[in-house]
């Protein structure tokens, strides 16, 4: 349903009952919900940016074994958003999503590993 409202599909467009929707669901431990939720965070779409919250989404997600969600609190770590920047914490976490063979955790991995290699 969150989605629904989010996309403006079949219902009037409200992000922000779109947002608590999916903030019912993560709350619940669907992790569709919680990396939805994580992404509004980070847009401001319907909610306050927040990046804290974000990457408290992003970690539930992670936590659940999910590779968006690995891959995406990697990147709060790698960025320093929502959390202290932690580059080890970072790599932990896209390796941990690139072995689930997901595509996009293997790019951040590759990406993070040449930027170490760059600034060693």
């Amino acid at each position: 349903m969150g989605h629904a409202y989010e996309d403006g599909k079949g219902v009037h467009r409200d992000p922000v009952k779109a947002a608590g929707l999916y903030r019912k669901a993560a709350e619940h431990g669907l992790v569709t919900a919680q990396l939805e939720l994580a992404h509004l965070y980070l847009s401001g779409k319907g909610v306050q940016r927040d990046y804290f919250e974000a990457a408290r989404w992003f970690r539930l997600a992670a936590e659940q074994g999910n590779p968006i969600g690995e891959n995406g609190i990697g990147f709060m770590y790698f960025r320093g958003e929502g959390i202290s920047r932690d580059y080890r914490q970072a790599a932990d976490w896209f390796q941990k999503a690139a072995e689930q063979n997901d595509a996009m955790a293997q790019g951040s991995l590759g990406f993070f590993t040449r930027m170490v290699w760059v600034f060693r």
